[in-house]
């Protein structure tokens, strides 16, 4: 089992990789990343890395060979669908093949998507 901290680190790898699946970053996409980097309790260093990769995100093969655990294929995935803009064809291809990578099943694939949407549509929490 990956430690937790890994595990966050991935998700936010696979976050970065969707966000440039159209070669570009926009305000949209960061206001999802970098929150999520910030909490990271991680040294500065590997937060470094992480912005790096945003001039050389990882491949969807790169994603899924970190992805041992069903678990965490479900959070890389969930975390990049949340991210990606659907109306980019780069953005759709990319949740393609990152599905086919991780041999996420049909129907558990169609369950992610559903809930993805319906995160969307509620928008981000509330500031208490």
């Amino acid at each position: 089992r990956m430690p937790p901290a890994a595990m966050a680190s991935s998700v936010l790898r696979a976050m970065v990789s969707a966000a440039m699946a159209d070669g570009h970053l926009s305000a949209a996409e960061q206001q999802q990343i970098f929150p999520r980097l910030r909490e990271l309790q991680r040294p500065a260093e590997e937060r470094a890395l992480l912005f790096d990769e945003m001039s050389a995100p990882r491949s969807v093969q790169a994603l899924a060979a970190d992805a041992r655990d069903p678990a965490l294929a479900i959070e890389l995935y969930l975390a990049s669908r949340l991210v990606i803009d659907q109306s980019c064809p780069a953005g759709q291809q990319h949740l393609q093949e990152l599905r086919q990578a991780l041999r996420l099943p049909p129907a558990l694939a169609d369950s992610l998507e559903r809930q993805a949407r319906q995160a969307l549509e509620r928008g981000p929490p509330a500031a208490a």
